[in-house]
């Protein structure tokens, strides 16, 4: 559980350091698991060739994120392509 919390710790300081490049936007990290221990695996239960259950791979996670990218700016308009919203957040 410590590493998952450190991964998602770094993964959103990564998010702060990088938003300068995109100004014009909010860049949100989203966990898209319903429990915070999902997806966490303290030891498998794996089956041998033969089907036999066997310990497997231990501390494993597997977890799912979404980057929500909203313009700062409430009603401008769209952009038509993702081309546009690109060139809008800088080089």
């Amino acid at each position: 559980m410590l590493d998952v919390s450190k991964f998602e710790n770094r993964l959103r300081a990564e998010l702060v350091a990088h938003a300068d490049l995109y100004k014009n936007y909010l860049l949100t990290l989203i966990d898209l698991m319903a429990d915070s221990n999902d997806g966490i695996i303290d030891q498998s239960i794996e089956e041998d060739g033969d089907g036999t259950p066997m310990l497997g791979e231990k501390g494993h996670a597997t977890r799912y994120y979404a980057i929500v990218m909203k313009h700062r700016l409430h009603g401008s308009a769209s952009h038509s392509n993702f081309q546009q919203m690109k060139a809008e957040g800088g080089p």
